[in-house]
């Protein structure tokens, strides 16, 4: 029988969808978080359910060669990512790996093949959106496992123009409280073309606002600001030749 708190020394047999490694105790299944597939840890059991159970790492016993030190300060309790503590290329390898297990496993495609992954010239500062959550105490991402919400001041994962949009934001959102009320979530997208930054304010995935911010000034707020409603405003891009447009 496992129980909670318990102690368990861990062998890591492969990564999953989500960013959790995957191990066994005796039959039973075991997710964690923070590992590498080869590595052996000590870690805590956290919960126990029927078919599976759950553990944080504790302390590793044997470490991967393909592990290294995470860049971000919030990287041990944030959850916008899960795998900084693996260098790049491994990651691409399990990537690749876990794409072709749900094709085979829940597809059913037993003959996919998967080709290998096109390494990314960037290995930080390359997403183009990002959504992050609103609460009284800020502007940030979910704690792991949890509905708590870390309010972070940059994200190693976004380009700068972004980042001086959230900046920008959490600003806003200290200063202009009511401009925020109902708000659970904002969207920031970057447009290629101009370098602007969409802020798109949601209410449990309903827009109510929209807001194009020009990167490169200030990040204070004015109380000239304004927000216009979706039906005010459009956005178009042009990727690889292919124009988009937003309403």
């Amino acid at each position: 029988m496992y129980s909670k708190d318990h102690l368990e020394t861990l062998f890591i047999e492969k990564l999953l969808y989500g960013g959790s490694g995957l191990s066994h105790i005796g039959s039973m299944a075991c997710f964690i978080d923070d590992v590498i597939p080869g590595e052996t840890v000590s870690a805590t059991i956290t919960t126990v359910k029927k078919q599976y159970v759950t553990a944080s790492l504790t302390e590793i016993c044997e470490s991967s060669p393909h592990r290294i030190n995470p860049i971000c300060a919030y990287f041990k309790y944030c959850g916008g990512c899960q795998w900084q503590h693996i260098d790049y290329h491994y990651q691409l390898h399990w990537k690749r790996l876990i794409v072709e297990d749900c094709l085979n496993r829940i597809g059913r495609m037993s003959d996919a093949a998967v080709l290998e992954i096109i390494p990314s010239d960037s290995q930080f500062q390359y997403r183009s959106r990002t959504n992050l959550k609103v609460s009284s105490s800020g502007i940030g991402y979910h704690q792991r496992g949890t509905r708590n919400i870390i309010p972070v001041s940059c994200c190693p994962l976004l380009p700068p123009s972004l980042n001086q949009a959230l900046s920008y934001a959490t600003n806003l959102h200290s200063k202009n409280t009511s401009l925020f009320k109902g708000i659970t979530e904002i969207q920031l997208l970057l447009i290629n073309r101009t370098q602007q930054v969409i802020i798109s304010l949601l209410n449990e995935s309903e827009l109510k606002a929209t807001l194009l911010y020009t990167p490169g000034g200030t990040t204070d707020v004015s109380i000239n600001d304004i927000f216009l409603t979706a039906s005010e405003h459009s956005y178009c891009d042009i990727i690889s030749g292919i124009t988009f447009y937003r309403r």
